[in-house]
C-alpha cells in the first residue's frame, strides 16, 4: 500500500438544501477528519492536514478486525457524542488537544469513526470509480462494530436538512452518485449545507480599542465539560482511600475535632471559545459598558486567553453573566465561526 499522505476531497458550501436524483444525502458530522490507513503492518490515522493521530484514537484500532481484505485506505470523520446523542465537536477537540491519553479522558469523551468513503482497497485506488461503486466496496469489504461505524445515505435533500436543524447539528453533504473521488481538491460533487445552531455561552471579557476605548467583540467562553466529571471521579477514589472504620474516624475526630463543612465545589475552567460582535444593538453595548466600568479586570478568566491585536487590549470580567449564540459551526482549533449576538440570559 502507498505511504503517500492523501489530502482528502472537501466539499463546496452552498446555500440551501436540495433535491435531485443525480445525488445522495449524508449527516455531516462535527468532528475531525481522519484519513485511516491499513495494511499488514498495522494501522495509520492521520488528519485532513497529515497530522498522524494513531495513538490518540486507541478505540479505532478495531478497524482490522471489521475489514475483510488485505488493505484500504477510509475517508471518515472522528466524532464524540455529547448527552443528546449529538456530536460534540468542543467534546471531540478537548479529547484530541490532549497529547497524554487516560483511561479516564477515554471514558469522558469516547471516540466513533464514522466512515463514508474508501479510496483504495486491496492494493488498487478506488478514486477513479464513481461513488456508487465505491459504497459497494465498501459496504463488502467494512464490517461495522463497536466504534466503527458507516454513514448512511439518504434520498432527499431537504427533508433531512430540516431533522438537522431539529436536533441541533452541523448540516447535510450532498453528493454525486456518480462522481468521482478528487484528492485535495474543493469539488462540487460533494456539496455541504449548514445549520445555523445555537448555543449559550459566557461572557469572559471584552475587546476594546487601544485609542478611544470602543467595544470591539465580547469574548465568550465555555466550561470545560470534563472537568466535573473528573473531579467527581477522583473524589470517588479519594473517600474509597480514606475511608476508615467508624471506630478510626471517631479516634480521629476527637484529636483533630469535628470535620469542617467542605464549601461550594469549584467551577469548571473557563475555555475560551471566540468573539462576537455581530447582533449586539446599542442598549446591549450600554449595558457592557457598565460591566467594565464596575468589574473590569485586567486578566481574562480563561484558560486559554485570547492574544490581543494591533490596536486593541482585553478586558476581563467575572464570569458569571451568560449569553445566547448562533453561529455556523466550529473551527479547527476550537473557535466558533460566524457568531451572532442573541441576547443575555438569566441561567
Amino acid at each position: 500500500m502507498t505511504e503517500k499522505f492523501i489530502k482528502p476531497m472537501e466539499p463546496v458550501l452552498v446555500a440551501r438544501p436540495f433535491d435531485d436524483p443525480r445525488f445522495l444525502y449524508q449527516i455531516k458530522w462535527d468532528g475531525i477528519r481522519i484519513i485511516a490507513y491499513l495494511s499488514p503492518q498495522g494501522l495509520v490515522l492521520r488528519t485532513k492536514n497529515g497530522h498522524f493521530r494513531t495513538d490518540r484514537y486507541p478505540e479505532l484500532w478495531g478497524l482490522k478486525q471489521c475489514f475483510t481484505g488485505e488493505s484500504a485506505i477510509f475517508d471518515g470523520e472522528v466524532i464524540v457524542l455529547g448527552p443528546e446523542g449529538v456530536p460534540s465537536f468542543h467534546r471531540i477537540l478537548q479529547r484530541d488537544g490532549q497529547k497524554k491519553l487516560t483511561p479516564e479522558l477515554m471514558r469522558i469523551n469516547p471516540v466513533v469513526y464514522v466512515v463514508f468513503d474508501l479510496l483504495f482497497c486491496n492494493n488498487q485506488f478506488l478514486t477513479g470509480l464513481s461513488l456508487l461503486e465505491r459504497q459497494r466496496l465498501l459496504e463488502k469489504h467494512l464490517c461495522p462494530g463497536g466504534n466503527i461505524y458507516l454513514c448512511e445515505n439518504y434520498p432527499e435533500g431537504k427533508e433531512l436538512f430540516q431533522i438537522m436543524q431539529e436536533k441541533g447539528m452541523e448540516g447535510i453533504v450532498a453528493k454525486e452518485k456518480n462522481g468521482l473521488y478528487y484528492c485535495g481538491e474543493k469539488n462540487r460533487t460533494w456539496q455541504k449545507v449548514k445549520c445555523f445552531r445555537k448555543l449559550k455561552a459566557i461572557l469572559g471579557g471584552v475587546v476594546v480599542r487601544s485609542d478611544n476605548g470602543g467595544i470591539k467583540a465580547l469574548l465568550v467562553g465555555l466550561r470545560d465539560d470534563s472537568f466535573n466529571e473528573q473531579r467527581e471521579r477522583q473524589g470517588q477514589r479519594e473517600r474509597q482511600e480514606h475511608q476508615g472504620s467508624q471506630e478510626q474516624r471517631e479516634r480521629q475526630e476527637q484529636k483533630e475535632g469535628p470535620e469542617q463543612k467542605k464549601g461550594p465545589p469549584l467551577e469548571a475552567p473557563l475555555r475560551y471559545v471566540g468573539k462576537v460582535f455581530s447582533g449586539l444593538k446599542a442598549q446591549d453595548l450600554a449595558q457592557i459598558k457598565q460591566l467594565i466600568a464596575g468589574f473590569g479586570e485586567e486578566q481574562t478568566p480563561f484558560i486559554n486567553p485570547p492574544v490581543p491585536e494591533k490596536g486593541t487590549r482585553l478586558i476581563g470580567l467575572p464570569p458569571y453573566l451568560a449569553l445566547n449564540l448562533q453561529y455556523l459551526e466550529w473551527s479547527e482549533n476550537g473557535v466558533l465561526r460566524n457568531p451572532v449576538f442573541l441576547g443575555f440570559t438569566e441561567d
